[in-house]
């Protein structure tokens, strides 16, 4: 049986590094992809996720000229917060 998830590595690590793989993708397509990728550098905004519960805690994604970071706090008031109960969590982890 495996270990559950860590909130702390999904949202730190994985989210953002998945966020920024695509917008790295969508550099690399060059011309075809220029008007996408402008479009995500032009995003600047705060998600906050909530994992209650043993083991979970507050994270926020900051993104800044469309590039994520998971940090302590928010850069800027969060747009959206997605709460989630543990199980919740390993669900969608």
């Amino acid at each position: 049986m495996s270990s559950p998830p860590d909130p702390r590595v999904f949202y730190a690590e994985r989210i953002p590094g998945q966020w920024n793989a695509a917008l790295a993708s969508q550099e690399a397509l060059g011309e075809q992809g220029r008007r996408l990728y402008e479009d995500m550098r032009a995003v600047d905004a705060t998600i906050r996720v909530d994992v209650e519960g043993e083991g979970g805690g507050t994270f926020f994604l900051n993104v800044e000229a469309g590039r994520m970071a998971c940090a302590d706090a928010a850069a800027r008031a969060p747009f959206l917060t997605l709460v989630q109960d543990r199980r919740a969590f390993e669900r969608l982890a």
